[in-house]
């Protein structure tokens, strides 16, 4: 085993170089970083991609981000502040413990969200409205979805060990094959919610019922 360090990162371009003097940037792909506590003001994107970004610890502050997609990004504990996130699409990127609370989740756009094989343990969609929105093969452990609305959303595949559902509304949403979750059916809306036999049993369960 050899004992030489890990190599360091590939030094990506400073994007708040890249974003100098500019407030509106369309159907840009970006690929840099911010550093730790780096702040972007009032800037908007539209239909940009961000590819292998390094964004964790960031601010972004008034901006807007409408039909975006983040690609093998780290986006952790990135702080957005009065922003708005219109529609979009994450991919394979490192979020975690990112507070999506504090930004304007538009429930209007031409696509819901999507979230495809991203880690985002410990995030906090409490009181956010996603309808019809997408996790696929995401790592949720431990991740807040107090009050939000999540009408026909979908999880499969996603791990939803330890997060919380509380005043949720799941109406018509699918937890066909994720796995791990379990919380109280009387404290949430779940008219239509679909669930696997074997998992939804445990919910099941706060009501004094066992499946055999």
């Amino acid at each position: 085993m050899s004992d030489r360090p890990d190599p360091e990162p590939t030094p990506l371009p400073n994007l708040l170089t890249l974003l100098a003097d500019r407030d509106y940037l369309v159907e840009e792909t970006l690929e840099g970083e911010l550093p730790e506590g780096a702040t972007v003001t009032g800037v908007e994107f539209e239909g940009c991609t961000f590819e292998a970004c390094r964004l964790a610890q960031a601010r972004f502050v008034r901006c807007t981000f409408t039909d975006c997609r983040f690609s093998g990004c780290d986006l952790s504990m990135l702080t957005l502040t009065d922003s708005r996130l219109i529609g979009g699409v994450f991919e394979h990127c490192k979020m975690l413990a990112i507070n999506f609370a504090s930004l304007g989740v538009s429930p209007v756009a031409v696509e819901p969200i999507r979230f495809e094989e991203c880690r985002l343990q410990f995030a906090a969609f409490a009181g956010v409205a996603l309808p019809a929105a997408t996790w696929r093969d995401c790592d949720l452990r431990e991740t807040d979805f107090t009050n939000a609305v999540l009408t026909a959303a979908s999880f499969a595949g996603s791990d939803l060990r330890g997060a919380t559902f509380s005043n949720t509304d799941l109406r018509d949403a699918s937890l066909i094959d994720a796995n791990g979750y379990a919380f109280d059916v009387r404290d949430n809306r779940v008219r239509g919610l679909r669930v696997d036999a074997g998992e939804g049993a445990r919910l099941l369960e706060v009501l004094g019922l066992t499946i055999e």
